[in-house]
């Protein structure tokens, strides 16, 4: 701690804060909006109550995953049901995402690396104002860099592999999108073992995980009477990519397909139906298929200015930015991400070979690569989805970023 590199992840992390938390304090909603920050908010205050995990009272649901309104209701316990409280928690989990990439930089790249990706997100537009909204996005973050840096640094030895599976396990319990961590596991381990041992890791990964998964499994087949291996959401979002009003971002379903859900458990009934229609429409629009997927990337990469729409949500003339306040952050913002993703993929041009010899960049990029057919295919495209990406992006740009000043100062040398 008395290294000079310490004391600066610990001035960015303490300026991320800063950031952070003066953002959430800042910004006062002044009307009720119905959003997914609702849902969120509205779970953790019944299992905070001793109520289970329900939207409506009286009526369990699974309809998004439980692991971030779980975290929430452990401080609604000791604070109240407060949304504030939530978004200062996410303030703080931000803040602890940037020496966890300094420290996954450093061992992939070495210390000038590290610091430039942990300088990067602590003042990085997007993430700032993704901590000012009660949704999953901050906290899968902070688990998604912290699961790499295990990867990272445990041990190979039989437990080390378990708990790696238990932390998938978790992962996906907050976002669905976790189980992509499987194969990034194996990515990273494959050049250097073999055959058999690889496949023994892995079997060891994925049975951790489907442990940590099976007790949600179960209680979903108890008090929803169907077999929900995570969340019912899951086919909400797979009907909006697959569907005759589909434009590669989120629709919704209309009466031609709601009216059809008249049993005792419309959630099941409701995903079930949905599901049925996306693979339907995947079987007879195989043009109209590969028509969305450039669609759908582009709505997935669209600015950071798009946190903004759940930042400053309200009605009109309640919202907490105005015109005059509003446009300049959500410039800022997209300057930030398309200024990130362009680096990124000048990075990914130039050092495609290097970044793939490195076990840990080999990861990333095997994520990468999983998530643009999640996002570009399996699912939609939608700019939420990305932002978990958005440090591990940094850390792609960073070795681009150090050599870029090296030439510049050969130059004036």
């Amino acid at each position: 701690m008395t290294s000079r590199d310490a004391r600066l992840v610990g001035l960015f992390t303490l300026v991320a804060l800063a950031l952070r938390l003066g953002f959430v304090l800042a910004v006062r909603r002044h009307s009720f909006v119905l959003n997914d920050s609702f849902f969120y908010g509205l779970t953790a205050k019944s299992l905070a109550e001793g109520k289970g995990f329900e939207f409506v009272p009286g009526y369990p649901t699974a309809h998004w995953p439980p692991g971030y309104p779980f975290v929430l209701s452990l401080l609604y316990r000791v604070f109240g049901s407060s949304e504030k409280a939530g978004e200062i928690l996410n303030a703080f989990i931000g803040a602890l995402t940037v020496p966890l990439l300094y420290e996954l930089a450093r061992r992939a790249f070495g210390r000038r690396e590290a610091l430039v990706a942990a300088g990067f997100l602590a003042v990085f537009p997007g993430q700032i104002l993704w901590a000012d909204v009660l949704v999953a996005e901050t906290f899968y973050t902070f688990m998604l860099v912290g699961f790499l840096l295990l990867l990272a640094v445990l041990p190979p030895r039989l437990w080390a592999w378990l708990l790696l599976g238990a932390g998938i396990g978790a992962i996906t319990l907050t976002r669905g999108e976790g189980l992509l961590l499987i194969p990034v596991v194996i990515a990273v381990w494959w050049p250097g073992l073999p055959r058999k041992a690889l496949l023994a890791r892995a079997a060891a990964v994925v049975a951790a995980a489907l442990l940590v998964l099976a007790p949600w499994t179960i209680r979903n087949a108890i008090v929803m009477d169907a077999f929900i291996p995570l969340a019912t959401n899951s086919s909400t979002t797979l009907w909006s990519g697959h569907n005759p009003t589909a434009n590669g971002g989120q629709s919704y379903a209309g009466h031609e397909l709601t009216k059809q859900i008249t049993g005792k458990q419309p959630e099941v009934e409701e995903a079930r139906i949905l599901r049925k229609a996306a693979f339907k429409f995947m079987r007879t629009h195989p043009k109209r298929e590969l028509e969305l997927i450039p669609l759908k990337l582009l709505n997935l990469n669209r600015g950071d200015s798009w946190a903004m729409e759940w930042v400053n949500a309200g009605k009109p003339g309640r919202r907490p930015f105005g015109k005059e306040l509003g446009t300049p952050v959500r410039v800022v913002a997209d300057v930030g991400y398309y200024g990130l993703l362009a680096l990124t993929l000048a990075a990914l041009v130039l050092f495609w070979r290097a970044l793939w010899r490195r076990p840990i960049t080999r990861g990333v990029l095997t994520l990468f690569a999983g998530s643009l057919v999640m996002y570009g295919f399996v699912y939609y495209g939608n700019y939420r989805y990305r932002v978990p990406l958005e440090p591990l992006m940094m850390l792609v740009a960073a070795p681009l970023l150090v050599r870029a000043w090296d030439l510049r100062r050969a130059e004036a040398a």
